[in-house]
């Protein structure tokens, strides 16, 4: 439904990025333990928190977005 997740660091910020449009990224910033929160776009659908799940190793297993539903981004091993 939303395509793939990525999270990148540029121009001192992460940058989550969902799917290929420019309308579905933002700046992410620091919530609450290990959520955070964009607003993506131009901001108009207000904000959007993104947990981070980790692994026994402090790895990110998976990102959960929350919205009006709560959707989780499994991450795969890099091709």
């Amino acid at each position: 439904m939303w395509g793939d997740i990525e999270v990148e660091f540029a121009a001192d910020a992460l940058v989550v990025h969902i799917g290929p449009l420019p309308e579905q990224a933002g700046r992410l910033e620091h919530w609450h333990f290990d959520t955070f929160r964009a607003r993506l776009g131009d901001g108009r659908g207000g904000w959007r928190y993104f947990t981070f799940r980790l692994d026994a190793d402090g790895g990110v297993r998976a990102i959960r977005m929350d919205d009006q539903a709560s959707f989780e981004f499994v991450r795969r091993a890099k091709r």
